[in-house]
C-alpha cells in the first residue's frame, strides 16, 4: 500500500490512505471514510470517489446508515473495473 496524502482543494481538507482495518474502525468511531478505486486519485474534477459514514445511535433514518462490509461490497461492485482498479483504496480525515 502507498501511503498517500491527498489535499481537497475545494474544502482545504488532507486525506491519508490506509488500510481497510484501520478504515472500518474509523467507520464505526462515526468518521467520515473516503472509498476510491486504487488506480484513480479522489478529488478530481470527474468525482471518482464515495463518502460512508456509520450514523450514531440516535438517529432513526440515515442515508449513512450502512454496515461497513456491505458498502464496500457495493462499491466494489458498481465502480471498479480493469482501468481504475479492482479493489477499493479507502482515505481518512488526516
Amino acid at each position: 500500500m502507498n501511503n498517500l496524502t491527498i489535499t481537497d482543494t475545494k474544502n482545504n481538507t488532507c486525506y491519508t490512505r490506509v488500510n481497510k482495518t484501520i478504515a472500518r474502525k474509523h467507520f464505526y468511531n462515526g468518521d467520515k471514510v473516503i472509498l476510491c478505486p486504487h488506480k484513480a486519485i479522489p478529488f478530481t474534477p470527474w468525482q471518482l470517489y464515495v463518502d460512508i459514514r456509520h450514523a450514531p445511535e440516535d438517529e432513526i433514518t440515515s442515508r449513512y446508515d450502512v454496515d461497513f462490509d456491505k458498502a464496500v461490497d457495493s462499491f466494489n461492485y458498481y465502480n471498479t473495473c480493469h482501468e481504475l482498479g479492482y479493489y477499493p483504496a479507502y482515505y481518512i480525515e488526516a
